[in-house]
């Protein structure tokens, strides 16, 4: 987008804000809610064109979030407006609060794209209040668009039961022919279900296109460390673009289970020696000494991933049962709010 092409962009920002703000006062005034088809118009079109003009000022060298966080304040400002006012109907569509979801997940999507996961999470807070009517009877599209940005805020905090339970929830309502919506929602869930152990199948990345996660879960399955750092080093950019970079990080730990796993069912016994050990993982690429072996098991010890007694002389005891015990649906570390 050239420099001229930014500033009508920019100009026509700021006469669909003018709008908005018009829309707005005559909504706030108006008993009905007939307003709320435009000013939800409008503030679409102010989102895209803020987007696009932050583009190009970014390519230019200007601040890419002006536009965008100016929207992003005014769909914040229209959700509290709308959510403020007291039900006149016992129809939700009737009400005025029939459009404070819709503008509640336009100003998480501006804020998303600002990276500020903090004030999003604070903006959908009322949502969850008794007093805010039930996410059911607003439209199918506006409940998942909800369930997908409250999914990514629970995978930001490392609360994966709870990013499962919602990025799942988004998946399964998500309309059959939205199938970009579809591939961005899996984006999100493939890892988070890896990293509760639920593996994906080939046919499912095929089909949403995520050949990204392709090499990794195969190399979950087989416990091999070779593959699934080289495709984690292939894929690195784009992990980190999305945010999920720490949590694919993390996975490492679940290959070295996984191959110690297939080491016990090769040896017969509990009993694991250290050299055993590191011939395994070096036959998966990796050329460990002890000492990084002992720390290695450590550390799938701390995260509760395995249950042994490490010995300091040359073998590792498991336990008799649940030496691997089942992935924990726990809270992890794999990112912070910006």
């Amino acid at each position: 987008m050239s420099e001229r092409a930014t500033q009508e962009a920019d100009s026509f920002v700021l006469q669909l804000a003018f709008l908005y703000r018009e829309l707005g006062e005559e909504l706030s005034s108006a008993y009905d809610n007939w307003l709320i088809g435009p000013l939800q118009l409008a503030c679409n079109e102010c989102y895209t064109l803020a987007l696009l003009s932050g583009t190009a000022g970014e390519a230019s060298g200007s601040n890419f979030g002006e536009s965008l966080n100016s929207v992003a304040d005014k769909l914040r400002s229209a959700f509290q407006s709308m959510n403020k006012h007291i039900t006149e109907h016992d129809k939700l569509h009737l009400s005025k609060k029939w459009g404070a979801l819709y503008a509640a997940n336009l100003a998480a999507k501006c804020m998303f794209k600002l990276q500020r996961m903090q004030q999003a999470e604070y903006l959908y807070r009322p949502v969850t209040n008794p007093s805010f009517p039930p996410l059911h009877e607003f439209p199918r599209s506006q409940q998942v668009t909800y369930r997908f940005y409250c999914g990514r805020l629970a995978l930001s905090s490392g609360n994966l039961a709870a990013a499962n339970e919602h990025l799942s929830y988004a998946a399964k309502h998500c309309h059959r022919s939205s199938k970009h919506n579809a591939q961005l929602i899996m984006r999100y869930l493939v890892p988070v279900r890896m990293s509760l152990g639920q593996l994906p199948l080939a046919r499912l990345l095929e089909k949403h296109g995520l050949a990204e996660y392709a090499e990794l879960s195969q190399a979950m399955r087989e416990g091999d460390v070779r593959t699934f750092v080289r495709a984690k080093d292939t894929f690195q950019l784009q992990y980190i673009k999305i945010g999920v970079f720490l949590l694919i990080e993390r996975l490492t730990l679940v290959v070295y289970r996984r191959l110690l796993q297939r080491l016990r069912l090769v040896l017969g016994s509990k009993h694991l020696p250290l050299p055993a050990i590191e011939c395994a993982f070096k036959s998966s690429g990796v050329d460990f000494t002890q000492e990084e072996v002992h720390c290695i098991v450590a550390r799938l010890v701390t995260e509760k991933l395995m249950k042994c007694q490490i010995s300091l002389s040359s073998n590792i005891v498991l336990m008799p049962e649940h030496a691997f015990p089942p992935l924990k649906k726990k809270k992890v570390q794999v990112g912070t709010h910006s």
